[in-house]
């Protein structure tokens, strides 16, 4: 697998993290060992819990970008997922928007953008940002986080002209699922991957029951879109 994921929201509390953990659980799960970017510097939560396969770079930076594309080439086996921080959209577009997808052409590495959204009207204007950035050379899958909701409660992307945009560059709708609260906290507090948590004793048996639940909803979310 030779995918570059790339999880985007642009703004933080919509839920990037959490599907960059779900996203990195199902890659492992299925022994590809890859490279988790966290270019979060502020709440580095997922390189911080995925440290094993962590690569931090600061996208704020032209040099941040140089030095994760080195990595990519230097990689060339392992699949590469980003967790983008808050703000993305402002680095990408100053430092990335030609030099990242340029890079990926030349380096043969396909990419897969996940674009995660609230129910917020700015959350698609900064998409809509975003699909001009990629221009169309990514497929770029809408994310409806159901923390915010069911899916008919995403009215203002269900029915913009921006996701009919998203659609055409390949992408789709994806529904990912909520998890509780209580079992989140216990992830990010503690720093446990997915795998870690469900070992034997590290959760109560509800607790348990909930991941496993929303480990196999996000696993469906995803499975048809990453292939391996």
């Amino acid at each position: 697998m030779n995918n570059v994921l790339y999880v985007g929201g642009s703004k933080g509390g919509v839920g990037k993290s959490v599907v960059s953990i779900a996203v990195a659980d199902l890659l492992i799960s299925r022994g590809l060992n890859p490279v988790i970017v966290e270019t979060d510097t502020a709440n580095p939560d997922v390189g911080s819990m995925y440290n094993k396969f962590a690569f931090f770079a600061d996208l704020d930076d032209r040099d941040g970008w140089l030095r994760m594309i080195a990595h990519i080439e230097a990689n060339a086996d392992r699949p590469f997922l980003i967790n983008s921080a808050a703000r993305a959209n402002t680095g990408l577009e100053k430092y990335g928007r030609d030099l990242f997808f340029d890079s990926l052409v030349a380096l043969g590495r396909e990419c897969t953008a996940f674009w995660v959204t609230n129910r917020t009207k700015d959350s698609v204007t900064m998409l809509a940002d975003f699909l001009e950035m990629s221009a169309g050379v990514v497929p770029v899958h809408a994310v409806r986080n159901m923390y915010f909701g069911s899916a008919q409660k995403f009215e203002l992307l269900n029915t913009s002209k921006t996701l009919e945009a998203a659609i055409k560059t390949g992408g789709t709708v994806l529904d990912f699922p909520d998890l509780a609260d209580r079992v989140y906290e216990k992830l990010n507090v503690q720093r446990w991957t997915v795998e870690h948590a469900l070992e034997p004793e590290m959760l109560s048996i509800g607790d348990k029951v909930e991941l496993m639940r929303w480990r196999r909803e996000a696993n469906r979310c995803f499975e048809e879109v990453i292939h391996a």
